[in-house]
């Protein structure tokens, strides 16, 4: 089983100017019971969600939203075959990231600006790779489609240079 330091390890691995904040809040100890030893913490942030103050943690197969509170311990997981869109909005005060599923639509807000649109691009690169459940069938038209998306997400600064060229050379092998 992976311990707290190893997934603390996970955690500060990750690029962003937020990790080190996420990495102190109670939920992170948290993680081991959590998450299977096969997942691997992609993105975390913090935020607001049903009146709980917690993380959202996205890993290669769910969004997981921990909250820690007074009276006990609640977890949402949002399987990653089940997510339709993810959306974030940006305000004065900080974020909010919407997660659409065919039955709900979560959202978490309180989120750090710039956490906000790192954390969704991440969670849409990841909806976009081809071994995904949600990934449309092979077929070139999809493909150009899925190419352009990720220009978009490029261009729009929601991915880096090494993300945009990590998945699209997944989706050209």
């Amino acid at each position: 089983m992976k311990t707290i330091e190893d997934r603390m390890q996970e955690i500060l691995a990750l690029e962003g100017k937020h990790i080190p904040s996420v990495a102190k809040k109670k939920e992170v100890k948290l993680l081991p019971e959590v998450l299977a030893d096969q997942e691997i913490v992609g993105q975390v942030v913090s935020g607001i969600y049903n009146k709980g103050i917690g993380i959202l943690v996205a890993t290669q197969r769910r969004l997981v939203f921990i909250d820690k509170g007074l009276f006990g311990l609640k977890v949402e997981e949002f399987p990653l075959q089940k997510i339709s869109s993810i959306q974030y909005e940006l305000g004065l005060l900080g974020g909010k990231i919407k997660i659409h599923t065919s039955s709900n639509v979560a959202e978490i807000s309180s989120v750090e600006t710039e956490a906000t649109k790192q954390f969704v691009g991440h969670v849409r690169a990841s909806l976009a790779e081809p071994n995904t459940p949600t990934a449309p069938a092979s077929g070139s038209h999809d493909l150009v489609d899925q190419l352009k998306q990720l220009a978009e997400l490029k261009a729009a600064g929601i991915l880096t240079e090494q993300e945009f060229s990590k998945q699209k050379a997944k989706l050209l092998s």
